[in-house]
């Protein structure tokens, strides 16, 4: 599907069937991020609990600076390169 068939399916077509098709790959993603922690948690938990409870410490720093690069991502590219192609 073009990019300008998926921009007139956003606005134009079924909502339900959009929504859908937006969410299947959010969807996806976290089932494999759920798989990934489960395998992690069991074989982490076979070093011991400290070492378990470590990885629960350690999911929110990751999404932090996961965040973080995003948003950074994110706003070079609305923000500093027009002022960038203005010049």
């Amino acid at each position: 599907m073009k990019i300008r068939n998926k921009k007139d399916m956003i606005l134009n077509g079924n909502m339900y069937k959009t929504l859908i098709l937006l969410s299947i790959p959010i969807m996806i993603n976290n089932l494999i991020q759920t798989l990934y922690n489960l395998a992690d948690g069991i074989w982490v938990s076979k070093l011991g609990s400290v070492q378990f409870a470590a990885t629960s410490f350690v999911w929110p720093v990751n999404f932090f600076v996961y965040f973080h690069r995003i948003w950074t991502i994110h706003c070079w590219d609305l923000y500093i390169i027009p002022v960038i192609r203005r010049r």
